[in-house]
């Protein structure tokens, strides 16, 4: 999938000139659950696509969520809160970050991680996802 949307929108995330992908991070007892993160594996055909790099370690989810599907908007915001935490702010201070999700449906979790990445410094962020539910 992530291969797919790099062809489609390589004039676009080539023009945006980014230094780094970002999956959004899954808790450590989530990855353990499901055995992998899915925002990665998109994230990595992206990467491979358009040699992008994908930045390890720097986002951490040090908050474990449950799903954000049985919640409304304002529970949603409120379950994400301070989910995440930068460990390498030096590593993306003045940079130019891909953001990748797998689903976006109120963009909650996504918004959340590109919070705590602009208030570490970041030039530029944008946001991918595989999936958008039509409305």
């Amino acid at each position: 999938m992530g291969t797919q949307i790099a062809k489609t929108y390589k004039n676009q995330l080539n023009k945006f000139s980014a230094d780094m992908i970002i999956p959004i991070p899954l808790h450590r007892l989530k990855k353990a659950e499901r055995g992998y993160n899915q925002a990665y594996w998109i994230a990595k055909g992206i990467s491979d696509t358009l040699n992008i790099p994908i930045a390890k370690g720097v986002a951490k989810r040090v908050k474990y969520t449950e799903s954000q599907t049985t919640y409304n908007k304002e529970e949603r915001l409120q379950n994400i809160s301070g989910a995440f935490k930068i460990v390498s702010s030096d590593k993306i201070r003045d940079k130019r970050i891909i953001i990748v999700d797998d689903v976006v449906t109120t963009g909650a979790t996504i918004r959340e991680l590109a919070k705590q990445i602009r208030m570490e410094g970041a030039s530029g962020i944008i946001l991918v996802s595989a999936a958008m539910p039509l409305l």
